[in-house]
């Protein structure tokens, strides 16, 4: 069961929905870390062609993640999906979401197709650079999901979402805060609302529109 102080790590892979996800957890009232620089210590694990299942953490890499996870409780994208062991021996109580997409194709196209984005967005001369690999980033997609599933199996820290498949607000809820009771949907909503303080004003304060705007969005969701 989530408590204030549970720490939600989103590892999805590069173009899997982990921006969604960053975006529901600040709905939910979480305290997302920003897109912020985390020095070049974590640079070359985003190379797809760099062997990221047996990379060993820096001292600085560790020291980075103490003082970030130290400051908020939820985390998405990079540099997460790489440090999701050390995290979870930091943080034993925490919960986990790996992001998916409904084909490794589909990602590989999307980070081809951002990457091609940065370099136009840096002048850069698409002639003069070599198009990356399509095979590595769906060989790293692959990989990087069978060790996080054979990481976490049967784990109940653990879940795994498709956002182009249908998953949402009601695996999501399910997993944070419990099972839904059909019974009594519209109680069971406003109590976890209160409960975990969920939906404030960005001061840290509820109010009774944040509650009934997070009470329709669930039911909508449900």
């Amino acid at each position: 069961m989530m408590t204030i102080n549970t720490k939600v790590f989103g590892i999805g892979m590069f173009k899997t929905g982990t921006t969604s996800l960053e975006d529901a957890l600040g709905l939910l009232g979480m305290k997302h870390i920003p897109g912020v620089k985390y020095q070049d210590c974590f640079l070359r694990l985003s190379d797809p062609e760099y062997d990221f299942v047996n990379h060993v953490l820096t001292d600085m890499e560790k020291e980075v993640i103490i003082r970030v996870t130290s400051e908020y409780n939820a985390f998405s994208d990079h540099p997460w999906m790489w440090c999701y062991k050390y995290c979870d021996e930091l943080y034993p109580d925490s919960k986990f979401i790996l992001t998916t997409r409904s084909s490794p194709e589909k990602v590989a196209d999307s980070e081809i197709k951002f990457w091609k984005a940065m370099n136009q967005a840096q002048n850069i001369d698409p002639n003069t650079v070599e198009t990356p690999n399509r095979q590595l980033f769906i060989d790293r997609y692959v990989k990087h999901a069978e060790e996080v599933r054979s990481y976490f199996k049967g784990s109940p820290k653990f879940l795994e979402v498709c956002w182009e498949n249908g998953d949402g607000w009601k695996e999501l809820m399910e997993f944070l805060i419990g099972p839904f009771p059909h019974s009594n949907s519209s109680q069971w909503i406003q109590e976890k609302i209160k409960e975990l303080n969920l939906y404030t004003d960005g001061k840290g304060n509820n109010t009774p529109e944040k509650r009934e705007l997070a009470r329709q969005d669930l039911l909508e969701g449900m």
